[in-house]
């Protein structure tokens, strides 16, 4: 496993070949500040004694298996933030794509969730600033967003593996969240759904349904970059809002790819998301944890941030 620390680094407006990882790069005004990721090896997936121990339901305790070693054979870059809604809004200013309205929100009281035609990424159904991640997104909305990167750079920008994203949130650790396998520590690390939190938009009481701490008031989104980094140096792994990865769905691992690509065969009509959100459950807030959704869905818990190769 990789051990990484990561220090202040300056901010490079051209890349550096051979750029050492923790790099942090920029391709132009506009594009998002990439980190470099080494390249390594790691086990991704979980075993039964994670899975039992944060309770989570036997289907999607089965996305996570069979476990399997991947090596990813060189560096690459991602971003060291996840898309800002005020990124979202120049990319939308400054080209004539224009996301239709309509997002699943979460209705509260209650935390039930349902379609709204009235919300969209400029109002997901809770107050955000410009510095808070983009959400009621769609996987395409991501794919336009990076389109636009790479036109303006002269780069090629995507959304990255489920397996390099797993990779970068591991950041050489093998626990459940890179600070570690307990849930008393997540308030400190990511904004996710605390106790006083669900109490505030009626989630279901109980240990089961919220982190047993308190995230200096964040009931929502938090803006990017508010908690620590890992140990890669990634802002928001977990927590804040769900990201949107390339990999189409399959409901386990058998079969997956083990370099490091994105898995492209499945039901692409559907998509993978990683990193649970402000709102998810402590068990799906892990860095195995396998989500889904329509790829043209927009859904309130759901943002994205981009990947680049470097070589």
């Amino acid at each position: 496993m990789i051990a990484l620390t990561i220090l202040a680094v300056a901010v490079s407006t051209a890349w550096a070949q051979g750029a050492a990882p923790g790099t942090v790069m920029k391709d132009c005004a506009v594009c998002p500040e990439m980190v470099v990721v080494p390249a390594g090896s790691f086990v991704m997936g979980s075993d039964e004694a994670e899975t039992a121990r944060e309770a989570v339901p036997a289907d999607y305790a089965r996305r996570e298996l069979p476990r399997h070693a991947v090596t990813i054979a060189a560096p690459f870059a991602l971003a060291r933030y996840e898309v800002s809604r005020g990124e979202f809004a120049r990319f939308v200013a400054a080209t004539e794509y224009r996301p239709p309205a309509g997002c699943a929100v979460w209705r509260i009281p209650g935390m039930t969730f349902a379609d709204n035609p009235a919300k969209w990424w400029g109002d997901p159904g809770f107050p955000q600033t410009d510095a808070d991640p983009v959400s009621c997104v769609s996987f395409d909305d991501a794919l336009a967003y990076a389109k636009w990167i790479s036109d303006l750079s002269g780069q090629i920008y995507r959304l990255p593996s489920e397996a390099e994203w797993e990779y970068a949130a591991r950041a050489g650790t093998a626990t459940a969240r890179h600070w570690g396998d307990g849930r008393d520590a997540a308030c400190a690390q990511a904004s996710v759904l605390d106790a006083a939190a669900a109490a505030q938009l009626g989630a279901a009481p109980g240990v089961e349904n919220a982190f047993p701490c308190a995230d200096d008031g964040f009931v929502f989104t938090a803006p990017v970059g508010s908690f620590p980094p890992n140990a890669f140096g990634l802002y928001d792994m977990l927590g804040n809002v769900s990201e949107w990865v390339m990999d189409c769905y399959n409901a386990t691992y058998a079969g997956a790819p083990v370099d490091g690509s994105a898995w492209l065969a499945g039901n692409c009509d559907q998509r993978l998301t990683r990193g649970g959100a402000w709102s998810g459950k402590p068990w799906i807030v892990r860095a195995a944890e396998r989500g889904r959704a329509n790829a043209a869905g927009r859904n309130s818990p759901l943002g994205f941030r981009l990947a680049r190769d470097i070589n």
